[in-house]
């Protein structure tokens, strides 16, 4: 799956578990993207329900 970083970024920070973990992830890594590719590789690609919740997000962010 083609990840939008911004898009996956605007999700994440809707949610208080997330944002924290991907703020954690973040402190460890380089730069921004490293950390988001990690966070949906490590977290949201493995769960099906982080993955349907960020499915329905972008189907959301279309619509809009």
């Amino acid at each position: 799956m083609n990840v939008q970083l911004d898009t996956l970024l605007s999700w994440i920070k809707q949610d208080h578990y997330l944002y924290s973990a991907y703020h954690y992830i973040q402190l460890n890594m380089k730069n921004q993207e490293d950390a988001l590719r990690f966070m949906y590789d490590l977290y949201i690609h493995p769960s099906p329900i982080l993955l349907n919740g960020y499915q329905d997000f972008l189907l959301n962010e279309k619509k809009s």
